[in-house]
This record gives structure tokens, C-alpha cells and sequence, in this order.
């Protein structure tokens, strides 16, 4: 697999493909590393480490220059260190963004995470230039000396820590890595969507080819690119890229649907996640010359994830074992109810020996991500 992806490093759409099928293997994908990865993909204990070629924006003289530095002495410390041992001239600012976005410094041992060694990139490398110029000047400092002019073995102190900031938020973090490498790696923005997508019964891409021609279906998934375009009569429709785990498809979207939602889709911009109800079409061709392009799945509606979880959740059951139910219990669960008032119904199933006896509550709850985590907190060993 590792050989399969270097052959094909140069087209992200089948290095995803690919990725996929490591995943669905069992086999890890490990994110690039400044001192493992060599200009391929590699195998690395079991997993596959993500090559330095495959990465956007590292031509060849950049990674020459980082694996000749890092083959001539010890593994890079830091940021400092590593600046100050790769050619500055190659590796420039562009490139260590994009090395640190990727996470290739994670594990470097400098122990700062990605949004502090960002902040601290351009001192780093202004250190790296300095100390390469005075060298070949032949003007060397007490660190050179004691390491008998040998850089990689410096005796100067341990590589100085990244500025004092907050770390990027999961999404931004994710969003920056697509960005260096064309894909998530080290996590995906519908991981922590997880529960609402499951309650919405959303279908994952990967399953869609078994679906017959105008089957309904309902998607959930990160808007990876949206294209507006003109049809014959002057009105605007969209091709949207929604994005699971599993994959990524087309979806049309035409001017009725499109009116409803352009606003906010443009306002928030790509990597939102969203609900799409919608139907298989695998023969329908667009309306602006582009003659034979077909698209799976037409849009009925597009909701934004937290809202279609609420307008389409109709009911909530809980259950619980009927032993252990006290007052306190109740009272906990009348708590949340208050809380989160809505409209849609409650239904408690209480396991007994002899069965399940179902009731419907008085309460009617507002579906929410806070009220599927509060009812996780109040019974966390029950599976509700």
C-alpha cells in the first residue's frame, strides 16, 4: 500500500482512495514526520508514514535539504534546531508553515503544539539564516565550539519552547492540515458529530453505490467545495462536495434548493458540516454545456447540522434499567426536561426481567448536542 501510494503521490484523489482502503484494512495512516519521513510513503512499525513528496508546496530541494540534514547527525530537537541545520535558502517560510500545519513537528520533542510553532516560525528561521551566515563568514559562537563544529551534536541549550498561545480548536487544526495535505489524517471534523449523525440515520458516501436510481437519502458530511454556475434560464445552481470518513460525492443542487440556503452556505464557508436530503440520480447532466456529467445524488434540502437535528428528530427515547430507578434519578431526568424544552416527544424504556415496558413522557425536549451530553453525564453507565 505504501508503494501503491508513492506511484500515485502526485493525484489526492487516489491517494484518498487509497487511504481509504488502508483504514477499512485495519492499517494506520501516520501523519509526516520531520524526522521519519523520507520523500515516500514508508512503512513504519506496522503503519504507513505519510511521505515529505506528498506534501503541497515541498519541492524536492526542500526535502533533499531536510533529509541530508537530518542523515548527518542526530534527529532535529525542535524548531530552532531544525532550522538551524536545513539550507534556510530551500527551506523557507512557506515550507515550514506548511510543515508545521501538517504536523510534521508533533513529534520533534519540543513538546509546543502547532499554533505556537507557527507564531514562533519566522524567529526560528531569521535564527537558522543568522547562524548559517556567520559560518560561512567562518565565525562561530561558543556552542560551535564546544561542539567541535559539528552542528548536529550543538551543545547550546535544549530547543527554546513555542511562544505562550492557545492551541488551534480541533476544526481549525483539521482544516490546516487538509490544507498542507489534501486530507485529514490525524482526525476528521464529523468525529465529534458523530451522535447526531447516527440519531439522523445519515447514509455514508461509501454506501450510496448500492442505492437504486431516485432511492431517498440523507447525507451528513463537511462541505469540502461549493460552485455556482448559471443554467439556461439565468438561474443559479451549485455543484456542493460534501465529505465523510468514508469518502466524497457531488451534489446538485438547483435554483429552488440553492434559494433557500446560498446565504448561509456562502457566509460560512467550506468545512461546515450539513445534513442533505436528497435522491440518487446517477443519470442527471447538468444544464451549462458540460455534456455527460453526472452526479449522484440531487439535493432536496440542505440543513446545517444542529438544525437538521432538530427540526428532524420527532422523538427521543431513553432507556434505562428499571432497577436502580429512584426519585433522585427522576428528578435529575425532570431537570434536564426543564432545561431543554422543544417539541419533540420522550419515550423512557425501562428494561425489566421479563421485558421492556415503554412510556411516553409529558415533557416534549428540544433534540441538541447539549441535551444527548447532559443525559450522557446524568446516566453514563446506562447506554441511554
Amino acid at each position: 500500500m505504501a508503494a501503491l501510494m508513492t506511484s500515485e503521490q502526485s493525484n489526492q484523489d487516489k491517494v484518498n482512495r487509497l487511504i481509504r482502503e488502508c483504514r477499512a484494512a485495519g492499517l494506520l495512516i501516520l501523519p509526516p514526520d520531520i524526522n521519519e519521513s523520507g520523500s515516500r510513503f514508508t512503512v513504519a512499525g506496522g503503519a504507513i508514514r505519510f511521505g515529505l513528496g506528498a506534501v503541497k508546496g515541498l519541492g524536492e530541494a526542500a526535502i533533499e535539504s531536510i533529509i541530508e540534514a537530518r542523515e548527518k547527525g542526530a534527529p532535529f530537537a525542535g524548531l530552532y534546531d531544525f532550522c538551524e541545520r536545513v539550507d534556510t535558502q530551500k527551506v523557507n517560510h512557506r515550507v515550514l508553515d506548511t510543515l508545521i500545519k501538517c504536523g510534521a513537528f508533533d513529534r520533534s520533542g519540543q513538546g509546543a503544539h502547532r499554533a505556537a510553532l507557527c507564531l514562533a516560525a519566522d524567529e526560528a528561521l531569521a535564527a537558522g539564516a543568522r547562524l548559517q551566515r556567520d559560518r560561512r563568514h567562518g565565525q562561530m559562537n561558543m556552542f560551535d565550539l564546544l561542539a567541535a563544529g559539528d552542528p548536529s551534536d550543538s551543545a547550546r541549550p535544549a530547543d527554546a519552547p513555542g511562544p505562550a498561545t492557545a492551541p488551534w480548536p480541533e476544526n481549525v487544526r483539521l482544516n490546516f492540515e487538509k490544507e498542507a495535505l489534501g486530507f485529514f489524517i490525524t482526525g476528521h471534523p464529523l468525529d465529534r458529530f458523530e451522535v447526531e449523525l447516527g440519531l439522523l440515520d445519515t447514509v455514508p458516501v461509501e454506501k450510496l453505490s448500492g442505492r437504486p436510481d431516485r432511492a431517498e437519502v440523507r447525507l451528513g458530511g463537511v462541505v469540502a467545495d461549493l460552485k455556482t454556475k448559471k443554467d439556461k434560464r439565468g438561474q443559479d445552481f451549485a455543484y456542493l462536495t460534501l465529505e465523510d470518513q468514508t469518502g466524497s460525492i457531488e451534489i446538485l443542487v438547483w435554483a429552488k434548493v440553492l434559494e433557500k440556503c446560498q446565504a448561509w452556505l456562502s457566509a460560512e464557508g467550506k468545512e461546515q458540516v450539513v445534513v442533505v436530503t436528497g435522491t440518487v440520480e446517477a443519470g442527471v447532466k447538468a444544464e451549462d454545456g458540460e455534456k455527460g456529467r453526472a452526479v449522484k445524488v440531487k439535493a432536496n434540502e440542505i440543513l446545517p447540522l444542529a438544525e437538521a437535528f432538530e427540526k428532524k428528530t420527532q422523538a427521543l427515547t431513553l432507556k434505562l434499567p428499571r432497577a436502580g430507578l429512584d426519585r433522585e434519578t427522576l428528578a435529575l431526568l425532570s431537570g434536564a426536561a426543564r432545561n431543554f424544552r422543544g417539541s419533540a416527544s420522550v419515550y423512557l424504556h425501562l428494561a425489566e426481567p421479563g421485558g421492556v415496558a415503554v412510556y411516553k413522557l409529558q415533557a416534549t425536549l428540544r433534540p441538541c448536542r447539549e441535551l444527548v451530553d447532559s443525559l450522557g453525564r446524568l446516566f453514563p453507565s446506562t447506554g441511554a
